[in-house]
């Protein structure tokens, strides 16, 4: 099927008004499920790669690419036209999950499927304009975070600059390359001097605290300022292999996750709770909350835009996959509420449905915590199960029946009380399509006993037809036997009389010949 880039994206689901037609059995699956984290729309596996896919090439653009003239007298080959021309406008990868050509697909030679398979994967890395990805990914902006955005709009500008070229393309490019590497070198310089006079004044008040608050002060300066002036700060250093240039800019600790730094608000929320952490036990609270406030002018932001250009140039990432990077953030994910590494369950019950961006912004900050930071959080929340609640009730969610009551009192647990699920309405709703089920059972019930009962008279007037045809058959029988006998008497009674009759003409004759003579 041919995708128009302007009708692109699926259209927005609204439980407000009239429900979906579909019918979903997972959470995952739920198309326009609001984030519980932004409030956002999230996007399901399928909707991005029905984005994704939409820029690659029809079946009659594939039969066009120069790379396939070294296949032509294959018979991988002459499958593919056949595929073509019953699926001119569909994109190969979609073209190939035809149901009948993989059932063909299965009987052919090893060494045709492979050929198949080389041919695939060459014709699937494709060039994509960045005037053409930039247009459907911007339809997805409002979705993304402030740090996202900056990116979507950098990428808009070199599309623009370069309306002829790839982002791969265009990454590549000296005055593209050198600029950002730049920005990353002049990154710890600049924010090294913001942090150090923040720095100083928060010294300069914690001499007024007892010396073992003053050593706590210490050691959480040394928590600060790493992860500040870092572009990235995980558990283990790494350094590029494949490009010198970009040594200076991995210096910092990787992310275990693979997105692009430690967030902006992840920041902030783990170096101001550890004040917070002071602050609830301090001698003198008056002197922790000056300095509180002091870090709170800490320079937190991420500048995401140079990382994520310098690590598609390191990692030498197509334009499909530079492109699915953005993507997948705004995918429907699931956020663990105890995380695993504090033993957190995979159940239903430990888990929120995230955009993925939101997940690892969150990290594995408790909610307690969280919650104090993202003052949205709870109405974000509420809104995301008052959807879900509405497809439960109106029974287009199945196997998801308690989620929202056992999702309210593990939040509730998880944040010490701070996140409040009102689950009323739903518990009210859910009563009566409960109350209208078992109404519909008594009827059925009622309706089966009158079955049943129909069907236990229908059943003795049968056995008494069956009784009474029974002795019917058996006088019938006794009949037949007594006429058997009837006549088999008259068989003997008329062999008597034909003997005798022979014997009578025999007499006859014999009278007759004594009279002739």
């Amino acid at each position: 099927m041919y995708v128009n880039s302007i009708n692109l994206l699926p259209q927005k689901v609204s439980f407000n008004g009239r429900l979906t037609d579909k019918i979903y059995q997972d959470l995952n699956q739920v198309e326009g499920l609001p984030c519980a984290i932004c409030g956002k729309r999230m996007y399901t596996q399928k909707e991005l790669e029905y984005i994704l896919d939409s820029f690659s090439p029809s079946m009659s653009e594939v039969m066009k690419d120069p790379r396939l003239s070294d296949y032509k007298n294959t018979n991988a080959y002459s499958i593919l036209c056949g595929l073509a021309k019953k699926h001119p406008k569909t994109p190969l990868k979609n073209a190939i999950s035809d149901p009948d050509f993989k059932v063909k697909f299965q009987f052919l030679p090893e060494y045709t499927q492979q050929t198949f398979y080389d041919i695939v994967a060459k014709t699937s890395n494709v060039k994509i304009l960045a005037s053409d990805a930039i247009k459907k990914i911007e339809k997805l902006k409002s979705v993304y975070p402030e740090d996202e955005v900056e990116i979507i709009d950098t990428l808009k500008n070199y599309a623009e600059k370069y309306p002829d070229k790839s982002f791969h393309e265009i990454f590549r490019l000296p005055e593209v390359f050198n600029f950002h590497l730049g920005n990353i070198r002049n990154y710890k310089s600049s924010r090294l001097s913001e942090v150090d006079k923040i720095m100083s004044a928060i010294q300069s008040l914690s001499a007024q605290l007892p010396k073992h608050e003053q050593e706590e002060i210490r050691v959480i300066e040394n928590e600060v300022v790493r992860p500040l002036i870092n572009r990235v700060y995980r558990n283990s250093y790494i350094r590029s292999e494949n490009n010198e240039k970009l040594k200076d800019y991995y210096t910092g600790k990787q992310l275990s996750k693979n997105n692009y730094a430690l967030r902006t608000l992840t920041k902030r929320i783990n170096i101001l709770s550890q004040y917070d952490d002071l602050l609830r036990h301090s001698s003198k609270p008056d002197v922790v909350k000056k300095i509180r406030a002091l870090a709170e002018k800490l320079p937190f932001k991420t500048d995401l835009v140079d990382f994520y250009i310098l690590d598609s140039v390191k990692n030498s990432k197509t334009d499909k996959d530079i492109i699915w990077d953005l993507l997948n953030l705004v995918a429907n994910s699931y956020d663990h509420i105890i995380p695993r590494s504090k033993n957190g369950s995979n159940d239903l019950s430990n888990g929120l449905r995230v955009h993925k961006v939101c997940n690892e912004e969150r990290d594995v900050i408790p909610y307690s915590v969280y919650s104090d930071y993202r003052l949205d959080l709870n109405q974000n929340l509420q809104k995301q199960i008052s959807t879900i609640s509405s497809l439960i009730t109106h029974e287009k969610l199945l196997d998801n029946d308690d989620y929202p009551i056992i999702l309210a009192e593990s939040m509730s647990e998880a944040s010490n009380g701070k996140i409040q699920i009102n689950t009323s309405k739903f518990v009210k709703a859910y009563k009566q399509m409960l109350d209208q089920k078992m109404l519909d059972i008594n009827k059925s019930k009622e309706r089966l006993s009158n079955i049943v009962e129909n069907c236990r008279r229908t059943n003795n007037l049968i056995s008494k037809k069956i009784e009474d045809l029974t002795k019917e058959i058996e006088n019938l029988e006794r009949k037949k036997e007594t006429n058997r006998k009837i006549i088999k008497n008259a068989q003997k009674c008329l062999q008597q009389i034909m003997y005798d009759d022979v014997n009578l003409t025999r007499k006859y004759e014999d009278m007759l010949s004594e009279f002739e003579i």
